[in-house]
């Protein structure tokens, strides 16, 4: 029941017939696991709020041994500052209270008031990750509290439409308190997905911070020169330049951040002094597995060449602006591959890229803008065929990380008709090995919900649900992005 329903008209009849003799079914008592995602994204939309309150009512009465609970939504969509959280009440905080078992909510559709998540910890002793929204109510409370009642806890994540200041107050307050909390608010990296992350065993002295993913910006600030004392198991650091480089004295500081023991993955931000980028891959690379440098200035010289050399085991890479022209002689470990092509960085034809492609254990790739010409894609196309590329690909991403739909040129609509040739080729000549495809237009845009919303007529309260990125388009001049044979395709690979 994790698919998701990306229909834009939520069908009530479907629902009752399909959907909820399901859920029924997988409710009992020896019920443990429980991922809802899909199961909630069928509810009609004037009932969504009356049947989330019935759902969780009845896991309360039917699942009572539940371990985990997850009902997950994008946090993309979640931090969206138009979003209106469907509040949680009295009677659902009881009815969650109730699932003693529970190790892991990820109750990412509903937003709670502080005070009944400190009240919700309390009830649940054994809980260890929790994912949710917490309203503007965010009252701080004391450090002893926060250790009563999250005293196993040790991943809180959360969204929320409060001030940033109340936010950042939060986290400090939940790092403070909770010296067992592994990850506080969001993961220090975007190449560690949920379903990558377990929880890890408490090492070394107790009492001390078991924090792992650790953000380093204005407000956390690294104002004591022992980050690495404070926080020695640190493993996944990410530096917010932008924000960080606004600290007095971070030059002096930038040395504490050669000083961790335990570094797995770095994400570096926003200008980020190049001399100090070379310097945390040189210190980190030998057991770095995942690397994450976003800068699109001319001057980063930062070549793929430097970075498989001094990253030998590094599994995941997301780099923005390399417009290096290289022959890569080794891709270390690679499997995971983020590129950013809206800087133009690619020229056309670039070996580079079709170089980075044909390394052998890469399993996912993700392509984020469009090329700068389009006789590039079809360059790919055409590796694909003769099998010069994607050698043992599992999974693609292609996200063209389009605004709006205000001003789709000509150009744009020639990019989209390569694209589906593209994902067409990709399909059928990789098969069954490709075992997850997913094309977006943006970060909170499948293709197929636009598609189906102009394929269907859709109203504009539907059409609600891809957010602002339709609004002031006119539907009568895009039906050149409905392709049913892709629509199909697409949908039948996310059913498999």
């Amino acid at each position: 029941m994790g698919i998701r329903c990306l229909k834009p008209i939520r069908n009530t009849e479907e629902f009752q017939t399909l959907m909820l003799p399901a859920f029924k079914q997988v409710l009992h008592t020896n019920t443990t696991v429980l991922d809802l995602t899909g199961f909630v994204s069928f509810f009609p939309k004037l009932q969504r709020v009356a049947l989330t309150r019935a759902t969780i009512f009845r896991i309360s009465d039917f699942a009572p041994n539940l371990k985990e609970l997850i009902i997950k939504r994008d946090r993309d969509l979640r931090e969206d500052p138009h979003n209106n959280y469907l509040s949680s009440d009295e009677e659902v905080l009881d009815a969650l209270c109730q699932l003693k078992k529970l190790i892991v909510l990820q109750m990412e559709v509903l937003a709670f008031d502080l005070p009944d998540l400190l009240t919700l910890g309390k009830q649940l002793p054994k809980l260890k990750y929790l994912s949710t929204n917490v309203t503007k109510k965010i009252e701080m409370n004391s450090v002893k509290e926060l250790k009563m009642s999250f005293k196993q806890l040790k991943v809180f994540l959360f969204c929320s439409n409060a001030d940033w200041e109340k936010r950042q107050a939060l986290r400090r307050l939940i790092i403070k308190s909770l010296k067992q909390i592994q990850v506080v608010e969001d993961f220090s990296s975007q190449l560690c997905a949920t379903k990558d992350w377990f929880i890890l065993p408490e090492l070394g002295t107790p009492g001390e911070s078991d924090l792992r993913h650790l953000t380093l910006d204005y407000d956390l600030g690294p104002k004591p020169a022992d980050l690495h004392l404070k926080y020695p198991r640190v493993t996944h650091l990410k530096i917010d330049w932008s924000e960080f480089g606004k600290c007095e004295n971070n030059m002096l500081q930038m040395t504490t951040l050669l000083k961790f023991s335990h570094i797995q993955s770095l994400e570096l931000l926003y200008g980020v002094p190049i001399a100090f980028v070379y310097q945390l891959i040189t210190k980190y690379g030998p057991n770095l597995l995942a690397l994450d440098v976003a800068d699109g200035r001319p001057e980063m010289d930062l070549t793929y060449n430097h970075i498989f050399y001094f990253c030998p085991k590094l599994e995941k890479l997301c780099l923005v602006g390399r417009g290096t022209e290289e022959k890569i002689d080794s891709f270390a470990q690679l499997k995971e591959l983020n590129l950013s092509l809206s800087f133009g960085c690619f020229g056309s034809n670039s070996p580079t890229l079709f170089n980075l492609l044909s390394a052998p254990d890469l399993k996912k790739l993700e392509l984020l803008g469009q090329f700068k010409d389009v006789e590039d894609l079809r360059m790919l196309t055409s590796m694909i065929k003769t099998g010069r590329i994607f050698l043992n690909l599992e999974n693609l991403v292609v996200n063209f990380n389009w605004f709006t739909l205000m001003k789709i040129t000509a150009k744009k609509e020639i990019y989209f008709k390569q694209t589906v040739e593209f994902l067409f080729v990709a399909m059928n000549y990789l098969g069954k090995r490709l075992t997850q495809i997913k094309f977006c237009l943006n970060d909170c845009t499948e293709y197929t919900q636009l598609a189906r919303c102009l394929k269907e007529n859709a109203t504009e309260k539907e059409m609600e649900r891809i957010s602002s990125f339709y609004r002031g388009a006119n539907s009568e001049n895009l039906g050149w992005i409905v392709n049913k044979d892709l629509i199909a395709m697409l949908e039948k690979r996310r059913e498999e």
